[in-house]
């Protein structure tokens, strides 16, 4: 598979980023800035990492494996937090967030010894938990601050009849969650139908049995979906004080 992945071939593949700019050109949706630079970084970005995924397989060394996961989920979080600048403290909360989604449902991978404590395994997982979690974040961050705004009046009403901001909140929170594990679930469900996952195809490609390929995937589903909704709910509930003052008074900026 490798030898006949050439780099013309590869090459070739960019007309389909030249036809996505052209569309929204066309259609005059004002991201073609954004569709360009995103592919740009994308060839830069993957080949900074395949360097330096070489260096790392071949040293192993556990403190440059965490090292590295540090700053994607850094990264992970900075990118998060700019979809929601509006919350106070919102990057803090998104490393915390992201950081622990990966911590907990990575550790509980590593201590059931589902997986070996090597780079060539942990890396790519926590990549795709942390891809996953970044995206989660930053649905369930933005829709909490759209349901606190279209919901202000009742949250304010039930304030002045005595209720906490958590209470307040509630439905807001519960809003904001249900919409983030949305994409999740509907991939849960679609996954092996209508999806064929990159780590399940990459395995294919590379000659592994599917059933074999099916395990590991089975895998990467149930770390996924345990990882984003850790993210979400912690994301959510360390932002919803955000929108009240320190009397618990709803303030939001519009």
């Amino acid at each position: 598979m490798e030898g006949n992945l050439q780099i013309t071939g590869v090459s070739l593949t960019f007309l389909l980023i030249v036809i996505a700019i052209g569309l929204s050109y066309y259609q005059k949706l004002g991201v073609e800035k954004e569709l360009g630079i995103s592919s740009v970084r994308t060839v830069i970005q993957l080949m900074i990492m395949g360097y330096v995924l070489e260096y790392v397989l071949s040293i192993e060394h556990f403190l440059v494996v965490i090292l590295i996961l540090f700053c994607m989920t850094l990264f992970g979080a900075y990118t998060s937090s700019k979809r929601s600048f509006q919350i106070e403290g919102v990057f803090f909360i998104s490393f915390i967030s992201i950081l622990l989604g990966v911590t907990i449902s990575l550790g509980v991978v590593l201590v059931a010894n589902s997986i070996a404590l090597k780079a060539q395994y942990v890396i790519p997982i926590s990549s795709m938990i942390i891809s996953t979690s970044m995206n989660a974040n930053s649905l369930a961050l933005t829709r909490l601050r759209a349901e606190i705004i279209s919901n202000r009046h009742q949250i304010e009403a039930a304030l002045c009849l005595g209720a906490t901001t958590k209470q307040a909140s509630n439905s807001v929170i519960k809003s904001s969650i249900k919409a983030a594990l949305i994409p999740s679930i509907d991939r849960a469900k679609t996954v092996g139908i209508v999806t064929l996952p990159g780590s399940m195809t990459g395995m294919i490609f590379a000659g592994i049995s599917p059933l074999y390929a099916i395990k590991y995937q089975l895998l990467i589903e149930c770390i996924l979906i345990g990882s984003i909704a850790i993210c979400v709910f912690c994301s959510t509930l360390l932002s919803y004080r955000k929108f009240f003052t320190t009397d618990d008074a709803l303030d939001i900026q519009l």
